[in-house]
């Protein structure tokens, strides 16, 4: 994926994307709105065998793994922990019966700070 991310932001002819980040096969990008489309078809054109999708912002917002990116008007760009709406905070009880490497990956993920 690497190689074929190089090749492609190295031979775009039209404007680069201000910022791109990727996490195993999922890309964050922030380009102009015009050339959206454009820098999708050359994406695509890289490598066949791979097929790039977009997500575009709605009301300024973009949901990006598990990330809300709010877009505001002067141009910055915050996050926050994006929540599903199917989310319930609900967690397995301690006493359930899993496996114990689930409770203890529970019990670990519940230190974490977000």
């Amino acid at each position: 994926m690497e190689e074929v991310e190089q090749k492609a932001l190295t031979i775009y002819n039209s404007a680069h994307p201000v910022f791109w980040k990727r996490y195993m096969n999922n890309i964050c990008t922030a380009i102009k709105v015009d050339l959206v489309d454009d820098f999708l078809l050359h994406l695509n054109y890289i490598e066949p065998s791979i097929n790039f999708t977009v997500d575009r912002e709605c009301d300024g917002k973009l949901s990006f793994l598990d990330t809300e990116i709010v877009h505001h008007s002067d141009g910055s760009l915050t996050t926050k922990v994006n929540r599903k709406t199917t989310h319930t905070d609900k967690c397995l009880s301690f006493d359930s019966h899993h496996h114990s490497s689930t409770e203890q990956e529970r019990s670990a993920a519940l230190m974490r700070i977000e």
